[in-house]
């Protein structure tokens, strides 16, 4: 059974505000400027051409992409979870 002395309705926050006070704060807030220039990091990750030997090495190369290199090999992964690529479907 559901205390409702310590459920979710009952709770109260130190400042004692409540959902008025949270849709006011959301409508009159001035939102923080963007910066005109976002700078670019000054290093980058520029992989060898291959990695012989034992020596093993990965690249990070997008979002999941990567680029794994060992015994002079060059790996480059790109996963898709389904036989072709496309967009999502409702």
């Amino acid at each position: 059974m559901l205390n409702m002395k310590n459920s979710l309705h009952s709770l109260k926050l130190g400042n004692q505000k409540n959902f008025y006070h949270f849709v006011k704060w959301r409508l009159t807030r001035k939102e923080p400027k963007w910066p005109k220039i976002i700078k670019e990091p000054n290093q980058y990750d520029i992989p060898p051409n291959t990695v012989d030997g034992d020596s093993f090495r990965v690249s990070m190369v997008g979002h999941s992409t990567l680029l794994i290199q060992t015994h002079g090999l060059n790996i480059l992964t790109d996963p898709i979870w389904s036989d072709r690529a496309r967009a999502p479907s409702s």
